[in-house]
């Protein structure tokens, strides 16, 4: 079931990139990370963008995301420095146990669940016997 979603998947990139290669290339670049743009990077690869039209696309693109991430640093960026250390002055703290906290369960959890499996698992005995 996996592998045809895959395969579903791929035939959908594929014919958008053939139908429109600039906007395969020059789009993905432009989203957050989460968004995988190496699929689209190699479909329009595979199906034959041109070297100076997939340099131009993705130059483009990267050019107009970090000049707008810029701009938005040179804009917001004093504000949202002063707007964070006051709300960390009065949240580290409680926010330094939550973490704490967060990571004494999860160690916990995890020699318990190392322990079920440990003990869910026959013993095997190592002790050599010798060959008839």
């Amino acid at each position: 079931m996996e592998r045809f979603r895959y395969a579903a998947l791929l035939k959908r990139v594929s014919v958008w990139v053939e139908q429109r290669s600039l906007l395969a290339v020059f789009i993905p670049p432009l989203l957050p990370p989460p968004m995988p743009t190496s699929v689209f990077l190699i479909a329009a690869g595979a199906l034959g963008v041109s070297r100076r039209r997939f340099l131009l696309a993705y130059g483009s693109a990267r050019i107009v995301r970090y000049s707008l991430i810029a701009w938005l640093a040179v804009t917001y960026g004093r504000r949202m420095v002063r707007v964070w250390s006051t709300t960390l002055e009065k949240w580290s703290t409680p926010l330094l146990w939550l973490f704490v906290g967060m990571f004494v369960i999860g160690v916990c959890y995890g020699i318990w669940q190392m322990r079920k499996q440990q003990a869910s698992q026959p013993e095997i005995d190592l002790a050599l016997t010798p060959a008839p």
